[in-house]
């Protein structure tokens, strides 16, 4: 997952952004329906498209909104918000018609893969939350980009087989919109896909598995307990009664099941401080926690606008420091002998930064 540009603002399109929020339509539609092999039927999608966002920007329709993200004074991405459509609902038989569709979510060529989509969606989703939308649908019957909607919002609500011709489905997605609303819902906004891998916040559910982890020593033997917490289900469980909103407590999980953890706190001035467990013994040493951490640090530049990472961890844990260094975390102090451990072995402890220019996406 990669980081957002520096920069990006996401707001209502004014007048002056039409042009070129109509050419984000026309080169990424084009190039979406070129992939698909349909390109014949491109120039119509695109000409109902900016049609669409011309409607909302100079007629102010109520019923359908729109944001751009603009980056530099450039308009390099859109998405929209407004009445279930048609597709949706023949493909539900009207189940879904009450509930509103989610669209238009395109991003010039050379801007995808950057969280910029994700960015669109969670300021969206803000936007539904604060007039009391809890739902929304989206649809797609785009191979590729439903195999993209698959990694963000999970398995489709529903899949009308050839649909669109032999072969070609039609797929459906229900979804909360708290989950997208960075800081808010049940699960803090925070669940992020990347193919098998899953990061969601932890829930007082986790109670008991996070106790397991923690006390467990070789889990927690580089933290400096090599003897484990030796916490009980009551201690895990206050965490979540707790009042810190700078905390925030997260489960990793490997296609559906629970592997290790991570959290990242708020430090302030824009600065998060992360932490990863990968807690399951089977898991470890298959490049797991790489991908996770891109996964989380992608999201903390992007939609959570941090501008530094911070972290640390046991000048032992060597295997540790080359995954840190190679998504880019530069070293910036060694603290020596700065704690013992629960045996009474004096324990030192790396410091790392990095900034979205350092960070290493790919």
């Amino acid at each position: 997952m990669a980081v957002v540009l520096p920069g990006l603002e996401i707001r209502k399109p004014e007048h002056s952004d039409l042009e070129q929020a109509c050419d984000v339509f026309a080169r990424s539609i084009a190039l979406a329906f070129a992939e698909e092999g349909i390109t014949a039927e491109a120039p119509a999608e695109i000409a109902f498209k900016q049609e669409l966002l011309r409607r909302a920007v100079q007629a102010d329709d109520s019923e359908l909104v729109f944001f751009v993200a603009r980056l530099a004074g450039k308009v390099i991405g859109t998405i929209s918000y407004g009445p279930c459509g048609e597709d949706i609902r023949r493909c539900t038989a009207g189940e879904l018609a009450e509930v509103g569709e989610l669209g238009s979510l395109y991003v010039l060529p050379e801007f995808q893969g950057q969280c910029v989509a994700s960015a669109l969606i969670a300021k969206m989703a803000a936007y539904l939350q604060s007039r009391g939308v809890q739902r929304f649908a989206l649809d797609c019957g785009l191979k590729q980009a439903q195999a993209k909607w698959r990694q963000k919002f999970g398995p489709p609500y529903k899949v009308v087989k050839d649909y669109w011709g032999p072969g070609a489905h039609h797929m459906i997605w229900l979804c909360s919109t708290a989950d997208y609303v960075p800081g808010q819902g049940r699960e803090k906004g925070v669940r992020l896909r990347d193919q098998e891998l899953t990061i969601r916040a932890a829930t007082a559910e986790d109670a008991d598995l996070l106790c397991q982890w923690w006390n467990d020593g070789e889990v927690m033997r580089f933290s400096g307990f090599p003897l484990g917490l030796g916490l009980t289900r009551e201690d895990v469980l206050k965490l979540f009664t707790g009042n810190d909103p700078a905390q925030h407590r997260l489960i990793l999980e490997v296609a559906g099941e629970p592997v290790g953890e991570m959290n990242y706190r708020d430090l302030g001035g824009q600065t998060a401080q992360i932490g990863i467990k990968i807690c399951s013994a089977q898991c470890r040493e298959r490049g797991y926690g790489t991908r996770f951490l891109r996964l989380l640090i992608g999201y903390l530049f992007g939609a959570g606008g941090y501008k530094k990472v911070v972290l640390d961890t046991n000048v032992k844990n060597t295997r540790a420091q080359h995954v840190y260094e190679k998504l880019g975390f530069r070293k910036v102090a060694t603290r020596i002998d700065c704690w013992r451990d629960q045996l009474g072995e004096l324990q030192s402890f790396i410091d790392y930064e990095l900034t979205p220019e350092e960070f290493v996406h790919e």
